[in-house]
């Protein structure tokens, strides 16, 4: 995505919030992220964990490559209370 694609989007989008968590890698290129009106920039190879109902805003500077990976607050827990992924302790029956 180039400057003039990014500026057409921001021109029609507004801090919005999510109910899930959202965990954001740039692969490529850089951006700014609008945080409770507060802008950061992230380069290639950084990242940034977005708590639940934060207020938001990607701006997208130049050409970048975004992956946004979204968890819901059960999927976490439910993680977390899997015992074979934190105890150390696998079922002999499981490969990973």
């Amino acid at each position: 995505m180039d400057k003039e694609e990014s500026d057409k989007i921001l021109e029609r989008k507004s801090m919005h919030r999510h109910n899930f968590y959202e965990l954001m890698y740039v692969a490529d290129g850089r951006l700014y992220q609008n945080i409770e009106n507060t802008r950061h920039l992230y380069p290639k190879g950084s990242c940034c964990l977005m708590n639940m109902n934060i207020r938001h805003l990607e701006e997208f500077d130049e050409y970048c490559r975004v992956i946004f990976l979204e968890f819901t607050q059960e999927y976490i827990l439910n993680l977390l209370q899997f015992p074979s992924v934190f105890s150390g302790k696998r079922k002999r029956n499981m490969r990973w």
